[in-house]
């Protein structure tokens, strides 16, 4: 399992403007709060640097490639107290 310090994946590079793909401002949009559009954006940008993907590629993954890298993304955060445990 790949081992990322919990404080590089706040870093300023994550948040490089990148044209979201549609699906993403979809989603985003229909979030009513500011603070709530920049809290799911900095946690996928968080995961998407964790697997070293961005949101198009995330798409081309079969669904047992992906349930396997949500699954090591949990235990990489349980493991990491990156969130709380009722947030995991």
């Amino acid at each position: 399992m790949n081992r990322i310090p919990v404080s590089s994946l706040n870093d300023n590079k994550s948040k490089v403007n990148v044209k979201n793909p549609r699906c993403l401002n979809v989603f985003l949009n229909s979030c009513k709060n500011k603070a709530t559009r920049e809290t799911y954006v900095n946690h996928l940008n968080a995961f998407l640097k964790y697997v070293e993907k961005d949101h198009e590629s995330l798409l081309m993954l079969t669904n047992s490639e992906l349930n396997e890298i949500v699954e090591n993304y949990v235990m990489f955060c349980s493991d990491n107290d990156r969130y709380a445990v009722s947030s995991i």
